[in-house]
């Protein structure tokens, strides 16, 4: 799901930038990985794509572990889609 954002979007998310802001040896990996998991992240991409396409991204982004994505679901909104592209 992030990559189709990424390219739709000029190859850009959110937090594509945060090479610059650990540059710091200071930081470790959990405090990269605790800013990424800030809700603005979330929040930008939500803004990223396409208002019909916001139930599915939070569909999938609220998926438990051990829980198998809903692919036909996912497959058929993604069709849907590009066919109002069309």
């Amino acid at each position: 799901m992030y990559i189709m954002i990424y390219l739709l979007n000029k190859n850009y998310l959110p937090w594509g930038d945060f090479h610059k802001k650990f540059e710091d040896t200071s930081y470790e990996f959990k405090d990269f990985l605790r800013e990424r998991l800030d809700l603005k992240y979330t929040k930008e991409v939500f803004k990223m794509i396409p208002r019909s396409l916001r139930e599915m991204l939070k569909k999938i982004l609220t998926l438990q572990f051990d829980e198998e994505p809903p692919y036909d679901w996912v497959v058929e909104k993604l069709n849907a889609e590009i066919l109002k592209e069309v």
